[in-house]
């Protein structure tokens, strides 16, 4: 679990002390001596409780001292655990929890957005310290002395639940204490974790179900706030606007997720700006071992585990090219230009804003801004098109790179998506083969609706030429393998104990040895044949015209759409 982000102290004596106001051992405040005379004459009354009674029933003095504010509409679930109330003095900003350790603006210079300015370490928004409804309209005869106690007691906080049964807006019920002990979620962070075993046992909510757990390890749904109905309403809907198709769907999802996670929660020895001096003969001493998520603030770590989430919605199980080439109304309207990410973004954004599903609903404006910029992001970072760019960029920033700086963070969360993306040849075979069947079925589809369509098919597309172990070699070779490179020697892919090296790195030597032995069988019993005439090199045209500027790694590599390239591992 990760460390509580808040302020050093939140109990009610340290905010009345660093609100100025002055406390006797008690920890109630003292009485002014301009009242002593008062005080001295209630006492041959009887008590002095009924001084204090009387000071509370002034509406001013209860609302300014006690922090109480008008009820609102309760909240659907609400939960444990208790937070302490102050019965006087006044709430002292600064003693809010923090939502991470780590500023950040609300746009950085890249953006082009307009910029809202933001505060550094700005606290949480005022929602965190909202108290319970007041008393309602039956009870208005109450006493300040009941008033007090409703005031004084626990109350609970929603966000971080126990025992709470959810009912989506469709029906769909989720039980948090059955999901926080589910044996099925005890090895998320394992990068052989079964998704497809689980996915059989929850075959339509699967993504919902993981994301729930992840977010829980992280600790989302204290630190915002996040509403468990609202939350579960917007990741159930979101689960069903992904098709049933071999390989776009919400198991793959899910996998991109949980490969986020992975490379987030794991410790990692980012080689950043390690330079050996010359005066030196011993080598540069190995940073601290620290994992990526200890690093981003806990905005950016939502916004990649939602954007994960998100990242194929409403996939149709055809490549960009495809769509552009029949002309289909999301390449019109997106202007041909990574059309299915533009897609994936903005619908499942939609999605998002609709009010019963607004689980973000708690952050303050600048958060809100930065956190959807983040979001669309890390989406259109998993077009391919972007692929070699994006590993230049970070090659070229290496030296200079620091995780303090948030530019760098996003450059750091975009490999981490787009290694989960495109994940599958860096897991164990019999993984890696379930995924690659798959995506070779969805584009055998793609092969057949181009033959009904007239249209030549797409090279690899055609079942009756199959060539998937060319296909695998030629994806591992110039597409994954520079990127599972570039974050191995930087040193962002976790080594775990036991291990010489990552074991991504492992796997994805294993799995690309075994496709090139499978090309020499093939080669040694066949007669060797192109693919539509087009071979390795002819897999998709829309980006040949691209390719000029384009870094070395990408002049003999095939021309990959963004879809066909995620061919084992999207």
């Amino acid at each position: 679990m990760l460390p509580s982000r808040r302020s050093e102290s939140h109990s009610p004596a340290s905010r009345c002390k660093s609100a100025g106001h002055p406390l006797t051992t008690n920890g109630f405040h003292s009485i002014p001596s301009s009242a002593s005379s008062s005080t001295h004459s209630m006492n041959r009354q009887g008590s002095v409780d009924n001084l204090i009674f009387k000071l509370l029933t002034r509406q001013k003095y209860v609302a300014k001292c006690l922090g109480f504010v008008p009820a609102r509409s309760s909240v659907a679930i609400q939960t444990t655990p208790v937070v302490e109330r102050d019965i006087v003095g006044c709430l002292n900003e600064a003693s809010k929890p923090r939502i991470s350790n780590i500023t950040f603006s609300t746009v950085t210079s890249a953006t082009g957005l307009p910029t809202v300015p933001a505060e550094p370490n700005k606290a949480r928004s005022s929602s965190y310290w909202k108290t319970e409804a007041t008393p309602s309209n039956n009870n208005e005869h109450e006493t300040p002395a009941d008033l007090l106690r409703k005031i004084s007691v626990s109350r609970k906080e929603s966000g971080t639940h126990v025992d709470t049964v959810v009912t989506t807006i469709d029906g769909q019920r989720y039980d948090t204490k059955e999901l926080d002990n589910d044996p099925d979620f005890s090895e998320t962070a394992e990068w052989a974790f079964p998704i497809f075993q689980i996915s059989r046992k929850y075959p339509k909510t699967i993504l919902s179900r993981l994301t729930y757990n992840i977010f829980q390890q992280a600790e989302l749904f204290r630190i915002f706030k996040v509403s468990p109905i609202k939350f579960f309403n917007f990741f159930h809907a979101l689960e069903k606007g992904y098709w049933e198709i071999p390989y776009h769907n919400r198991i793959h999802a899910a996998d991109v997720l949980h490969g986020c996670y992975y490379l987030s929660v794991h410790p990692v020895r980012p080689q950043f700006g390690v330079v050996k001096s010359p005066d030196s003969l011993l080598p540069a001493p190995l940073p601290l071992a620290a994992s990526i998520m200890s690093q981003m603030s806990t905005l950016e770590l939502m916004a990649l585990f939602t954007a994960a989430a998100m990242h194929d919605y409403d996939h149709p199980g055809r490549t960009n090219a495809f769509l552009v080439t029949v002309e289909d109304k999301k390449a019109i309207l997106y202007n041909d230009r990574s059309v299915l990410e533009n897609h994936h973004a903005a619908e499942s954004w939609k999605l998002l804003n609709r009010p019963e599903n607004h689980f973000i609903e708690n952050l303050d404006p600048a958060e809100m801004k930065r956190f959807r910029y983040l979001v669309l992001e890390y989406i259109l970072a998993t077009d391919l098109k972007q692929h070699f760019e994006i590993i230049m960029t970070f090659n070229d920033r290496l030296a200079d790179m620091d995780l303090q700086v948030e530019s760098d963070r996003l450059l750091v969360g975009k490999l981490l998506i787009k290694m989960a993306d495109i994940n599958s040849p860096t897991k164990p075979y019999g993984l890696h083969r379930q995924w690659t069947d798959r995506i070779c079925e969805e584009f055998y589809e793609q092969g057949d609706d181009e033959r009904k369509r007239g249209l030549a098919i797409t090279p690899y597309m055609d079942r009756g030429d199959a060539q998937v172990a060319k296909l695998q070699d030629s994806f591992i070779a110039h597409v994954v393998s520079p990127l599972a490179q570039a974050m191995h020697e930087s040193g962002l892919l976790p080594i775990l104990p036991g291990l010489e090296t990552s074991e991504l790195m492992i796997n994805m030597q294993h799995n690309h040895r075994k496709w090139k032995e499978e090309i020499e069988v093939e080669t040694a019993n066949y007669e060797p044949t192109t693919c539509n005439g087009g071979g390795v090199n002819g897999v998709i045209e829309e980006e040949s015209a691209s390719t000029s500027d384009s870094p070395d790694p990408r002049r003999d590599s095939p021309s990959l759409d963004s879809e066909l390239s995620q061919v084992g591992a999207d």
